[in-house]
């Protein structure tokens, strides 16, 4: 009889199962048994990460069809901002376009921090780029935006119709660094961002691009970014913008517009309105308030006069209880005395006994009922006292909203009637010139220049002119002198004088110095 040792050693012949295994692959298991084990990969050349492709595609397909929307990303830039071609709103915007941007803009190859006021930085167009009174329109319509839109330049959403009548509608010229304020879950968020040249924007009486009007979105301060302009707002209101024409042919001096008096009255008006409205909600909670709180108090008492009657209750129980005990003691004794007592005697005590059961039951009924009112009047006092907690906190709440829109109403009206006092001494400087305004209450000195002088970075540019000393375009020195002529016209009017050769038909106002070159 053969045995098995365990201890002994074994060998099998080799056996393969399935489809012969790789020669590389580590032998594992038992002999000739082979799994699947880890093998380095062979050598390979190194690739190109996926997301860099992702990204040339992108480049390539924003070069190639050079359609509206597309954007890329500045990898070398440390604030990774996107760059957004013109007539690109993004996922989020703020408005529907009020602008239209002009990609044939004669762009000027200028980089780095530049001033507010620097001359020919931006362009003007005819007719204006942006509409300010669709842009504000829109804004109005969804109070919550026009409250968060203004909160992002600091200002009461009283204040905001006053301050986009002082935005100038230009074209950018150079690629602008900003942060872009998306609108998305009632805010608006910073992002960086490169405008593309031709994007048109609203700028501020500083110079700093303010509103991006093909999508309404608030405009920032952005970081430095390659190739990009960054706008350093000027420390004192600009006195006139040197702009040039989209085709670089003339410059173009607009002074900034200032506050619509009919825009902040109306404004005035609104804060006014919702002054008086926030100071009678106010009013109504503090009434709810009070009667809530009185409420409370009435259930108050009668929760008090409920726990009176319940220890009432609670002290016939006890008389009860005590009443059955005698009667169930002098029931026993007499049962137990000797001699014993007479049965009619013993029938006695037994009523006695049965008769203050029965007490017994109805007190103890009485005093549950108590105990249970008591309960529903205290859950009643409690309810009550919170529903009152709240009210009063509801009428402070709108009491201080109520404080709040009667400042801002009273800012408002304070800023309208100052306007409005400004409007009448400046109505006596626009007797002298009959041209009326572009915008409603607004008025623009605007002074266009015949002959200016080349942009060096600009080879579509007449070889005839430029931007003065001192311009974004690195100008060359202008050795023909120009002649100015300043007139009062609007927006519409400025446009029609960019188009004419240099001249103007609305009266003119010659200074001392040109009557002496005269």
């Amino acid at each position: 009889m053969t045995t098995f040792d365990p201890r002994a050693v074994h060998t099998y012949p080799a056996q393969q199962f399935g489809t012969p295994r790789d020669p590389r692959l580590a032998s594992q298991g038992f002999p000739g048994q082979q799994f699947p084990g880890p093998v380095p990969p062979p050598p390979s050349k190194p690739r190109r990460p996926l997301v860099g492709k992702i990204v040339a595609g992108v480049v390539a397909a924003g070069l190639v069809l050079g359609g509206a929307g597309t954007w890329i990303a500045l990898s070398g830039s440390p604030a990774e901002a996107a760059v957004q071609s013109t007539s690109f709103a993004g996922a989020n915007p703020t408005t529907n376009p009020f602008g239209t941007d002009a990609p044939q803009v004669a762009a000027v190859a200028a980089t780095g921090p530049q001033s507010g006021d620097t001359k020919g930085l931006y362009a003007a167009t005819t007719p204006p780029s942006c509409d300010t009174a669709d842009f504000l329109a829109q804004l109005q319509a969804d109070p919550a935006k026009l409250a968060a839109f203004g909160a992002v330049f600091g200002h009461d959403a009283a204040d905001v119709p006053g301050f986009i009548s002082t935005l100038s509608p230009v074209v950018l010229r150079a690629a602008t660094s900003v942060t872009d304020h998306p609108y998305a879950d009632g805010a608006f968020t910073g992002q960086p961002a490169v405008l593309a040249a031709g994007t048109a924007v609203l700028v501020d009486d500083h110079g700093a691009p303010t509103v991006k009007c093909f999508n309404g979105n608030p405009l920032t301060a952005g970081p430095e970014a390659p190739g990009a302009v960054t706008v350093t707002p000027t420390t004192t209101e600009i006195v006139s913008f040197q702009f040039t024409s989209v085709d670089n042919s003339r410059v173009v001096v607009v002074a900034p517009p200032k506050a619509d008096p009919e825009a902040l009255k109306k404004a005035a008006d609104e804060a006014a309105k919702k002054a008086t409205q926030s100071r009678a909600d106010a009013d109504a909670a503090r009434k709810d308030a009070d009667a809530a709180r009185l409420n409370a108090d009435l259930l108050t008492a009668d929760a008090k006069n409920a726990g009176t009657a319940s220890a009432a209750a609670d002290g016939k129980l006890s008389a009860a209880n005590d009443a059955v005990a005698k009667a169930q003691i002098a029931l026993t004794n007499a049962k137990n005395a000797t001699p014993p007592f007479p049965t009619w005697y013993l029938n006695s005590l037994q009523f006695d006994l049965d008769r203050a059961h029965f007490a017994q039951g109805t007190a103890k009924a009485d005093a549950d009922a108590a105990r249970a009112k008591l309960l529903a009047a205290d859950q009643k006092v409690a309810d009550a006292n919170k529903a009152a907690d709240e009210a009063e906190q509801k009428a402070k709440d709108l009491a201080a909203q109520a404080q709040k829109d009667a400042d801002a109403a009273a800012k408002a009206q304070q800023a309208a009637g100052e306007k409005d006092k400004g409007k009448g001494e400046e109505a006596t400087k626009v007797d002298h010139n009959p041209t009326t305004t572009g915008q409603t209450g607004q008025k623009t000195t605007t002074q266009v220049t015949k002959n200016c002088q080349t942009v060096v970075t600009d080879t579509a540019a007449p070889a005839t002119c430029a931007l003065p000393t001192g311009s974004a375009d690195s100008a060359t020195k202008d050795t023909t002198p120009a002649t100015d002529s300043k007139t009062e016209t609007s927006a519409k009017d400025t446009g029609s004088a960019t188009k004419d050769s240099g001249s103007t038909t609305s009266t003119s106002k010659t200074d001392s110095k040109e009557g002496a070159e005269k």
